[in-house]
């Protein structure tokens, strides 16, 4: 099984080792517009292989090295800088989308996309309207890391195992996303039940996770352990086909009246790509902070000139 990382960054290299480390690939090609830096990475990745419990062959190349591909991840672009909002860098990365996706095309028609560049939302639409790919196979890595951060959180604060915790968060990958207060629970006990539930505690640890990522910047130049680990995640759920419930970006058509946005909603995710997504019954303040995720959105898309149908069938 073979995944195409698009990218030499710090989460694309991390992405590429955390892939050797897990086993469930057999194949990685790193690609970079600078060509030492990808040759260095993964030089740097098969020098660690005979320590490896597993057999991996890791590579770099051009846009050729996406040929046969399973899954093409795409974490190229401009960087968010301190103090800077995902938001604010679209234009940037709209730009080099509309090079890049065509330029991965010419050498491979049949991958599942995964966006990770930010504003995840924003690349993914516009993924799949430079692409013109079903929007099945055009998928963003979305609030996947959100929810992971609000879990672990989450956790801690009762003292129970991370899996057992169950909280979604959906909308944008940035300042509006939502936590779905109204489906959280802990191994199917509503939150609001379980033995040390503080309201205010609660809303302390939802604006932790919002801010996680800004937390980090404020130390480092970027995340990229968490966010490595989240995608692998997703990329595990395509290539063994788990089936696995996501929430990952996805295009949203008829849903409280939302149409042709990417928004994180919780999806199937497996060997086809999204194979289903879901529709989660909505809280009356759930729904409104939704619209109004979905209409940041639909803004800044429009500032771009790009708000416009996207390209392939329609989604949820």
């Amino acid at each position: 099984m073979k995944v195409a990382i698009i990218g030499a960054g710090h989460i694309g290299t991390t992405l590429a080792y955390t892939l050797l480390i897990k086993g469930f690939v057999s194949e990685i090609a790193i690609v970079n517009r600078t060509r030492e830096k990808a040759f260095g990475e993964a030089l740097d990745m098969t020098h660690a292989l005979a320590s490896a419990s597993h057999s991996v062959k890791i590579y770099s190349g051009d846009y050729r090295a996406c040929e046969g591909a399973e899954v093409v991840v795409v974490t190229a672009g401009a960087a968010t800088v301190k103090g800077q909002s995902r938001l604010e860098i679209v234009a940037a990365n709209a730009a080099i989308f509309r090079e890049l996706i065509p330029s991965i095309l010419e050498h491979n028609r049949d991958a599942i996309f995964l966006v990770v560049t930010n504003p995840v939302d924003v690349n993914t639409w516009l993924a799949l309207r430079y692409s013109g790919l079903p929007w099945q196979r055009i998928i963003g890595s979305g609030t996947v890391l959100d929810c992971q951060r609000f879990q672990s959180f989450l956790s801690r604060h009762f003292n129970v195992h991370p899996a057992n915790v169950q909280g979604l968060i959906i909308g944008e990958h940035g300042d509006s996303m939502i936590p779905l207060w109204s489906r959280a629970s802990i191994c199917g006990i509503p939150l609001a039940e379980f033995p040390g539930y503080d309201q205010q505690e609660m809303e302390d640890i939802f604006d932790i996770t919002r801010r996680g990522a800004a937390m980090v910047r404020v130390t480092k130049d970027s995340t990229q352990y968490a966010t490595a680990m989240s995608v692998a995640r997703a990329v595990e759920a395509i290539l063994l086909d788990k089936k696995e419930v996501l929430t990952v970006s996805t295009l949203v058509n008829d849903f409280y009246g939302i149409g042709d946005v990417c928004l994180s909603m919780p999806a199937v995710v497996g060997k086809r790509g999204i194979e289903r997504v879901l529709k989660p019954q909505l809280a009356d303040d759930e729904r409104d902070k939704l619209l109004r995720s979905a209409a940041i959105l639909k803004g800044v898309l429009a500032s771009v000139g790009e708000d416009g149908p996207a390209g392939g069938a329609s989604g949820v």
